[in-house]
């Protein structure tokens, strides 16, 4: 049985009030003989007939109303003297939505949040924001003032730091723990209030990308240079790049078999440069998940306008899965990897590579929702995205070959127009890395054996 409101109820009552005094106004008011209660019963006089409680039932209440309404207020405000209290509190509230002023909201949640939440120890409130209250709070400072979060309706929003939590909290699980109705739940608030919490902040995120994930200025890059070549030899090295997967926990409506990887698992394909203090340079995501590292490289904007990036003789380092290009210089392959000195080399490369790796693995340590995104990616959302620095959106369909895009076989193996360059370049590299690894090793051997 549905709730009645205090509203409705006020309405019901009043109009009883007012048919009973209609009612006995004619049955006791030998003035008013000539009063017309057509507007008041469905039958005319033969309701008298009834008993009390038929009497009543048959009266029609939009009759009253529209009585009330317009018989008993005319243009002439004089005629409001002439209401009973009774039709004035009906007319009151009929006139109104609400009882009183909704004015501006608040989260029923906040005082939970502020008295809770907000007051946990660091190390319990790490594990529901993923950091620091430090970095909360300036991760709150540096999105509050978005526009998604202003609105002109009567509801004033929740805050920023509560809305930020919840999609925190939502980002640092995995499975049936990143759920809607379960992150709705450890905060006590709606299933629909968490989804449009964790939209917003997504939002708000996604337009200051660019202050925290940015390419190396000309001045980061001589740190980054110098940190890298002198721990493992590498020359004018501005970082290295690295695929990683992000899985989806439900198969695409459409197009399933493109987002079906090597590991059998339905996932995006992703692509991240990091720099040796691992702090993420550069990040596209959205090819779909049988897309190979040559390609989402191919397609990347690093590959696009490589001069934008690269100055002179920068490079990355990348594993087998790459192409070796200018900009990127890889491990020998078999068979030439069998060359003693090439084997030395590619043991040299690991050795800064693996920064990328564990800068992939922290990121998926702490949101570890990118372990299983719980997403179902629908129909018109098939989409495959490069995302350009200064905002230029280019989308392309993973189901169509493009006339821009050849795919032969030197391009399937990871070979372009200027893999003899590149391997001259990677020579020259080995050369280097060689000589600066037995000096190493020379004084090793020195300072422990003599």
């Amino acid at each position: 049985m549905p709730n009645i409101s205090e509203r409705k109820k006020i309405l019901d009552m009043t109009t009883d009030y007012i048919v009973a005094e209609a009612i006995s106004d004619f049955l006791f008011n030998k003035d008013n003989d000539d009063l017309d209660l057509r507007n008041l019963f469905n039958d005319n006089n033969s309701t008298f007939m009834l008993d009390d409680d038929e009497m009543f039932d048959n009266i029609d209440e939009q009759d009253v109303n529209t009585d009330l309404n317009y018989s008993y207020c005319s243009d002439n405000d004089e005629d409001l003297f002439n209401l009973t209290p009774t039709q004035m509190i009906h007319i009151a509230v009929a006139s109104s939505t609400y009882l009183e002023s909704k004015g501006w909201g608040t989260s029923p949640t906040s005082n939970y949040m502020s008295s809770v939440v907000f007051n946990l120890p660091e190390k319990e409130f790490k594990q529901d924001a993923r950091m620091t209250y430090e970095a909360f709070y300036d991760l709150v400072d540096k999105i509050k003032n978005d526009q998604v979060f202003q609105n002109n309706s009567c509801m004033r929003q929740a805050p920023v730091r509560e809305q930020l939590i919840v999609a925190l909290y939502r980002f640092g699980m995995y499975g049936n723990g990143a759920s809607t109705r379960q992150v709705a739940r450890h905060f006590g608030i709606r299933a629909s209030t968490s989804d449009l919490y964790v939209n917003r902040v997504i939002t708000a995120l996604l337009r200051h990308r660019t202050d925290e994930v940015y390419w190396p200025t000309p001045a980061e890059k001589r740190n980054i240079k110098e940190t890298i070549q002198s721990s493992s030899g590498f020359p004018n090295c501005i970082g290295c790049v690295d695929g990683t997967g992000i899985v989806l926990s439900h198969a695409p409506v459409d197009n399933e078999e493109d987002f079906f990887n090597r590991k059998s698992e339905y996932s995006l394909a992703s692509m991240v440069v990091v720099d040796p203090h691992i702090r993420i340079r550069y990040a596209t995501c959205g090819f779909v998940g049988s897309a190979y590292d040559t390609r989402v490289w191919n397609n990347s904007d690093l590959a696009l306008n490589a001069q934008r990036y690269f100055d002179g003789e920068e490079y990355l380092l990348g594993d087998k899965g790459y192409p070796l290009c200018k900009e990127i210089i890889t491990p020998y392959k078999e068979p030439r990897a069998q060359d003693p000195d090439n084997k030395t080399f590619n043991f040299c490369l690991s050795s800064p590579r693996v920064r990328v790796e564990h800068a992939i693995g922290v990121l998926k340590g702490h949101f570890q929702s990118l372990r299983g995104l719980r997403i179902v990616i629908g129909k018109g959302r098939v989409r495959r995205r490069i995302k350009h620095e200064q905002d230029t959106d280019e989308w392309f369909d993973p189901t169509v070959e493009e006339e821009d895009e050849v795919e032969d076989y030197n391009e399937i193996r990871g070979f372009n127009a200027n893999f003899a360059d590149a391997d001259i370049k990677r020579e020259y590299i080995k050369s280097l890395v060689l000589n600066f690894n037995s000096d190493q090793e020379e004084y090793v051997i020195k300072f422990y054996f003599e």
